[in-house]
Order: structure tokens, then C-alpha cells, then sequence
């Protein structure tokens, strides 16, 4: 199967855990596929769903950290009513791997719309490589720094975190997630077992392709 591989380098990136609103703010160790579908969509300039293109991520860090931050509260009026200083968390010396079905959506990485990130403004990221690569049928593979969806034939061979994650959001203000899945969070390697699994022989690694069936 020919895809995109999209090679995407950050100092930082935080990818926030959905339900957790107040005290120290968390990250994921691995990104969504919210925020693959959002930095496709800001390289672009448009909306990306998942009907348009399948999407596979994979994301390396150095370290996770934590760093004080402070905050501003801005009210109804606009202006700023109160300060406040939060534990944040970041990961440091960041790799992230896109793996894009849709070919024709290379150009807009050579030459990005909008600033890529990973996570908030000021984690800002750059393209090092964009490749159209082969990823090839095998029987059995090993995942690792990624997602892998709590289902056959996964369900059993992982022994990772879980946890509901979105698959992407709306256009509407406030934005809302058009479906939401529970996921191992996969960061060790995880030797999977199963027919008809994707494998970069390049990097020598899984990859699980997310493609949307409704």
C-alpha cells in the first residue's frame, strides 16, 4: 500500500488528556488522531476529515517534563480579571510521523497554509520530510510511540495504557469531536500477531492506519 510519510520535528509538544480541566495539566505520551487530522488541516488551509484521507501517527520524545506556567483568566469584558500558575506538562525533542492514504495532500506539506503545531502556539513545529512510501502486508509486526485501537486484533496482545481519545472535531465554535474511540496509548514495543498488518520496512515498525468505514 503506497502512503505519505510526513516527517515532523518540535522542541515541544503537548497533547492535552481530554478530561482533565483542572490542577496540573497532563500530557498524552503519544499524539491523537485529532491532531493529525489538525495539522493536516492547518498545512492545507481547509478542513480535513477522516472521509478525505486515512491517517497513521507515530510520535518520538526525548522527555516528558514539567514546567510552571503562568495563566490569564480574561471575563465576559474581555479583559484580564485574574492570574494564576499551573503545572504543565511537555514533552521535549519530538519526532512525529504522519502516515497519509491521500497522495494529493503532499504539496500542502512542501509549503504549509498555516504554522504547524503540536499542541499549543507556542509548540511550534517545522517538516523535515515529506515521502511517498510502501508500507507492505505481514502477518506479524512491532508497534511502538503510537495508537492502536482497543479492538481485535490488538485487543489482548498490548499491555499499554487505554483511554477514549477523539478522532477529530467539528468546524463549529464550540468545536466537538465527531467520534471518539478508546485507544492503547502504545509506547513501549508491542509485538502484534494478526493477518494483513501495515509495516514501514524503512523504519522497522507497524503502523496502523486509521481509515473511516462510516
Amino acid at each position: 500500500m503506497k502512503v505519505l510519510r510526513v516527517h515532523i520535528r518540535s522542541w515541544t509538544a503537548s497533547y492535552r488528556i481530554p478530561f482533565l480541566m483542572i490542577g496540573e495539566q497532563a500530557t498524552l505520551n503519544v499524539p491523537p488522531l485529532s491532531t493529525a487530522y489538525g495539522i493536516i488541516s492547518t498545512a492545507s488551509g481547509r478542513f480535513v476529515t477522516p472521509q478525505e484521507t486515512g491517517v497513521g501517527i507515530i510520535g518520538i520524545s526525548e522527555a516528558r517534563v514539567t514546567d510552571l506556567e503562568k495563566i490569564y483568566q480574561v471575563g465576559k469584558s474581555r479583559l484580564i480579571e485574574k492570574t494564576n500558575v499551573l503545572k504543565r506538562q511537555f514533552l521535549y525533542d519530538n519526532s512525529v510521523f504522519l502516515y497519509i492514504s491521500n497522495l494529493n495532500l503532499a504539496e500542502y506539506f512542501e509549503h504549509p497554509v498555516y504554522p504547524i503545531l503540536l499542541g499549543r502556539s507556542s509548540d511550534l513545529a517545522m517538516v523535515k520530510e515529506v515521502t511517498p512510501v510502501e508500507l507492505y502486508e505481514t502477518d506479524e509486526a512491532e508497534f511502538q510511540h503510537t495508537l492502536l485501537p482497543f479492538e481485535e486484533p490488538f485487543k489482548g496482545q498490548v499491555a499499554s495504557p487505554i483511554m477514549p481519545l477523539p478522532i477529530c472535531f467539528t468546524e463549529t465554535i464550540p468545536r466537538r469531536p465527531t467520534a471518539v474511540k478508546i485507544f492503547y496509548l502504545v509506547d513501549r514495543k508491542a509485538k502484534i500477531r494478526a493477518k494483513r498488518l501495515l509495516f514501514d520496512q524503512e523504519k522497522g515498525w507497524g503502523v496502523w492506519l486509521y481509515r473511516q468505514t462510516s
